[in-house]
């Protein structure tokens, strides 16, 4: 990420942060524009998700075909499907498409209570939304991430909860802490840190999540070549693989950053939605311009990631 767009991120995210402590004042109605803006920033995240995600599975793609060429004949003599599988299991993006699909369809609900006409009937369809999230959050595809369908199941209810209500304000701060629980939930699949001590008591950080996992593969192919310079001995053959390593390290920070972006945005995502709930103004266009632009730059990624040499 180059130094502008750090600065626009910086300043965004400084600004939602700043917002969040400030204390309540006047406004008791939330425009219409940041509850559409919201839901705009929520689809947003799904198409960066997705942008993100195929550069992941093409990176592990690419590393799994590395390997199978590298290998004798002898030691891979049938080919399974667990020599291909997808960097991201099937069941974890649909995890991941599920919270996101809850929180649009909240977001739809809550932009029919500040349409110029209520809709007829508009709390019991707000109930339904509420019901149906909920039930979301027991299908098969989110029991193996328990604090992910924990939150879920909390979006549901509290959307239940405050269904009784008409106004779009109140809704949303009965609802927004279950909303903070989700955002908060997906940042942490993509990158968590916890500094822990081993058994002699000395420090160190725990990482998980998407961007440790993908470093370890970038960090074999840079191995690879750096195998390949130590035993390389021609002038010209050095400068090759001299290259290709810089290569590699510059496509693993603008890949490790991606990632990290995405996990910004869903951050952002969820101090906006607490923002607009608050009756504040959030610039949640820039916010949907920066993750609008991030889905640019992962699909570059994802196309220089099929070009050879890696």
């Amino acid at each position: 990420m180059n130094s502008l767009r750090k600065s626009k991120w910086f300043v965004l995210s400084a600004c939602l942060a700043a917002a969040v402590q400030l204390t309540i004042t006047g406004c008791s109605t939330v425009p219409q524009s940041s509850v559409v803006s919201w839901r705009e920033a929520v689809r947003a995240a799904k198409d960066q998700s997705s942008a993100t995600f195929e550069a992941v599975g093409l990176l592990t793609r690419e590393s799994q075909l590395d390997r199978i060429e590298r290998l004798p004949a002898d030691q891979l003599k049938q080919i399974t499907e667990s020599d291909v599988a997808p960097a991201l299991p099937v069941e974890a993006r649909r995890q991941w498409n599920l919270a996101l699909d809850a929180m649009a369809a909240y977001a739809s609900s809550v932009e029919a209570l500040v349409s110029p006409e209520l809709p007829q009937g508009m709390g019991d369809s707000l109930q339904r939304t509420g019901e149906q999230i909920g039930a979301t959050a027991n299908v098969e595809q989110l029991r193996s991430d328990k604090e992910l369908s924990k939150a879920i199941g909390a979006l549901g209810r509290q959307i239940v909860a405050a269904a009784a209500n008409r106004k779009a304000r109140k809704v949303m701060l009965q609802v927004d802490p279950a909303v903070g629980e989700v955002t908060t939930r997906m940042a942490i699949m993509l990158y968590a840190a916890q500094e822990k001590t081993d058994a002699e008591g000395k420090p160190f950080v725990r990482e998980s999540g998407v961007v440790p996992t993908a470093r370890v593969t970038w960090d074999d192919r840079v191995t690879a070549v750096q195998e390949k310079f130590r035993d390389a001995t021609a002038g010209p053959e050095r400068r090759a693989l001299a290259q290709q390593y810089a290569v590699l390290l510059d496509k693993r920070a603008a890949f490790e950053e991606s990632l990290m972006s995405l996990r910004r945005a869903l951050i952002d995502l969820g101090a906006a939605h607490t923002a607009a709930a608050q009756g504040r103004s959030a610039d949640l266009g820039t916010l949907v311009a920066a993750m609008r632009e991030d889905v640019k730059l992962a699909k570059d990624l994802a196309e220089s990631l099929k070009k050879k040499p890696q």
